[in-house]
């Protein structure tokens, strides 16, 4: 349901803009009349307001997320109905999303990862103690305040968490969804877990663990593929982080951290902690319920993948005789876990010795049991044909079937996996379990190794073109290309779009290929310099102005004791400032001072009568005692010289330009002091020019008037 802007709903909400679109509802800021504060509105989309169940799924959300009352939380303030129109009014955060921020600046460091996991898992524990699964917690879904608060938002796919199925709609995104919400299985707190491991691998590293080209792509990555190297993208995150996000991200949910408390707990510790020496591994337990889903997208997924049976589902790692009988996609897993150790603040050292010393005792008795059984079994065996079944993983086909030559019992191949584990050619498990009963003629079914799976050697590209470089990103294989991003002014496209790429949409390439996408840096802002135009004649001050590639502004005029009229006596940009090509600079002109003026003129006048009536009474006198040439000297008025600095704005580029520098004498052309071409290192140039009386001068720079200058001699 779309709402125009100014639509006021309940007598209450006035919309002011659109701010986003969900999978169900539509997002507008809204501005609440009755409290007088801005509020988010969302509205449930128009598609679905004739389905009964989505518009009880809808009242489900908001019923769900109102009990919720927690700093980490958006708050829900209201929920209504008005005609078809569906609505959940909520606190309104100015600020980012996690994703907009993973985009600009992750990596993150240990600790701001830290920091924002830390306020998600609160949110998920208060959620979790209500009863309330997120199931879509993701970057975008987490909103970064202005003082750097975390805020979960949108439960727009949350139900209480005694409900055990989930259907295509609200399944979470696929970038981020667990194992078992691929699987259409039993989706509890757990799931949120696996979201927030994924949320954190992605702060830490930068890059998403998984991409593909479909849902379906991406759900068979998140059920079998192990986590990517983080370290490859960020070698400087420490081992307690690595930890606690293959331990939030394994496959099977028993052996996750089992609750948001105690991951929350766990990544406290991993604040002052880097080691990670105080995780512990969670043991397995396969007692989680399935829920099979029939949407096409699930199908598929049903189709890939195999439905759990006791010889395929993962297991945890089970050493018996030097033989360790697991999936092999999951050993690697568990072998890196294998080593964690147990952590316990309160444990007492006293009862550790005294457990130790238990064990050691109940050891020595089960040995000795073992012993006399084995040598009774053994005995017993060879007189009835019975024998302990034989270790065959970790052999070669030969050996192995030399050992079922030796025990008298059949060696088929059954099956061949690709392992990370064995070599090509070896055992990498078996039917029966060693020391397990078997007679002579029966068989035992081996899978033998192909090795380390071989990397595809095509990746085909997709199209980018038009999108930022955070979609391109989500849309992209990482570990499959290399990207090359170039930055281009462009005046038509938006600032961090994808102009083009290379090579172009469905192109196969090999793995480790480089993909070229050339990028918008938006419109190219050009800068000038403003030049002084402090204590210069107006017309002098805007042609330097112009020359700048500047504007003048507004002409104003004010009195000044300083300045003569129609000499700039200020500017409104200080000279030598860096702005924008086209910037408007006001200048203030003097108009003089007409008190001092008037003062002035009638000084004058007094002494021009003055020396008026001495002449007339002395000239006789003076003509007589002077000499002739004399006279002539006194005629003439005192020659004095003036320094004048030309610093003219020169194009980028030009080496050298002509200088002229004219006197206005009264004539049509002027008299010319100063022509000379000049290389612009020599600028600022000073000129001496000598005079009698006020004298104006103008400058030209290739030919061009470049402003004018008046000397008082």
């Amino acid at each position: 349901m779309n709402l125009d802007n100014g639509t006021v709903i309940a007598q209450r909400y006035e919309i002011i803009e659109k701010i986003g679109v969900g999978g169900m509802a539509n997002v507008y800021r809204a501005k609440d009349l009755k409290l007088d504060r801005f509020v988010t509105f969302k509205v449930l989309k128009e598609e679905f307001i004739k389905d009964e169940e989505f518009i009880k799924r809808f009242s489900i959300e908001a019923q769900a997320a109102a009990r919720l009352s927690h700093p980490n939380i958006v708050t829900v303030y209201d929920v209504g109905t008005e005609g078809n129109i569906n609505y959940i009014v909520m606190e309104y955060i100015e600020g980012h999303t996690l994703k907009e921020l993973i985009r600009k600046q992750a990596p993150f460091a240990n600790d701001e990862a830290l920091g924002v996991a830390i306020q998600i898992a609160s949110a998920l524990e208060n959620a979790h103690e209500n009863g309330i699964v997120h199931r879509d917690i993701k970057p975008q879904n987490i909103l970064v305040t202005k003082d750097g608060s975390i805020k979960v938002t949108d439960f727009g796919i949350a139900r209480a968490s005694n409900s055990n199925t989930i259907t295509a709609e609200s399944m979470g995104s696929v970038h981020y969804f667990s194992p078992e919400q691929a699987r259409g299985g039993y989706v509890d707190n757990k799931s949120d877990i696996y979201s927030l491991g994924i949320v954190l691998y992605e702060m830490v590293t930068g890059v998403l663990p998984f991409n593909g080209e479909s849902p379906v792509q991406l759900a068979m990555k998140h059920i079998s593929d192990p986590l990517p190297d983080m370290r490859k993208f960020n070698p400087n995150i420490t081992a307690s982080v690595e930890k606690i996000i293959l331990k939030a991200t394994e496959k099977i949910s028993t052996q996750r951290y089992q609750s948001a408390e105690e991951i929350n707990n766990d990544l406290k510790r991993a604040l002052t902690n880097e080691s990670g020496d105080f995780i512990k591994n969670q043991e397995y337990d396969n007692s989680s319920p399935t829920v099979v889903i029939t949407k096409q997208d699930r199908e598929e997924i049903s189709r890939q993948t195999k439905a759990p049976t006791a010889e395929n589902e993962p297991k945890k790692l089970n050493i018996y005789n030097g033989y360790a009988n697991d999936d092999p996609t999951e050993y690697t897993r568990s072998e890196i876990k294998k080593n964690y150790m147990d952590y316990d603040d309160e444990y007492d050292k006293s009862k550790e010795r005294k457990v130790i010393i238990a064990a050691v005792v109940t050891a020595f008795a089960i040995i000795a049991i073992i012993t006399s059984f084995g040598a009774w079994f053994l005995n017993k065996n060879t007189e009835t044909g019975k024998q302990a079944a034989p270790q065959l993983v970790g052999k070669s086909i030969e050996e192995a079937q030399e050992e079922g030559n030796k025990y008298r019992i059949y060696i088929n191949k059954k099956d061949e996996q690709y392992s990370d584990k064995y070599d090509v050619g070896i055992v990498m498990a078996q039917s029966v379990m060693p020391g397990e009963e078997i007679n002579e003629g029966d068989s035992i079914d081996i899978t033998v190794s192909l090795g380390e799976k071989p990397v595809e050697l095509e990746y085909k590209i997709p199209s980018v073109v038009g999108m930022d470089m955070g979609d391109a990103q989500d849309k992209l294989d990482y570990s499959a290309i290399k990207v090359k991003p170039t930055y281009v002014y462009d005046d038509e496209i938006p600032l961090g779009e994808i102009i083009s790429q290379d090579p172009q949409e469905g192109t196969m390439v090999k793995h480790g290929s480089v993909l070229n996408l050339t990028v918008s840096k938006g419109v190219e802002s050009k800068t000038a310099i403003v030049p002084d135009c402090i204590g210069k004649m107006q017309e002098t001050a805007q042609a330097l102005i112009e020359s700048s590639d500047l504007k003048v502004g507004s002409i104003v005029s004010d009195t000044s004791d300083k300045y003569e009229k129609g000499y700039v006596i200020q500017q409104t940009i200080a000279p030598g400032t860096e702005v924008n090509s086209g910037t408007s600079i006001t200048l203030v002109v003097s108009s003089g001072n007409p008190e001092k003026e008037a003062e002035n003129k009638e000084n004058k006048d007094n002494k021009e009568d003055e020396s008026s009536n001495k002449t007339d009474e002395n000239k006789t006198n003076d003509a007589e005692e002077k000499p002739e040439d004399t006279q002539q000297n006194d005629a003439q008025q005192e020659v004095k010289s003036s320094e004048i600095t030309i610093n003219p704005v020169i194009a980028e580029g030009v080496e050298s330009v002509e200088v002229k520098l004219v006197e206005d004498d009264g004539s049509s052309t002027g008299k010319e002091v100063y022509s000379k071409v000049v290389n612009v290192n020599e600028f600022p140039l000073s000129v001496t020019v000598e005079g009698t009386k006020t004298t104006e001068y103008q400058l030209y720079i290739d030919g061009k008037l470049s402003g004018k200058e008046k000397i008082e001699f």
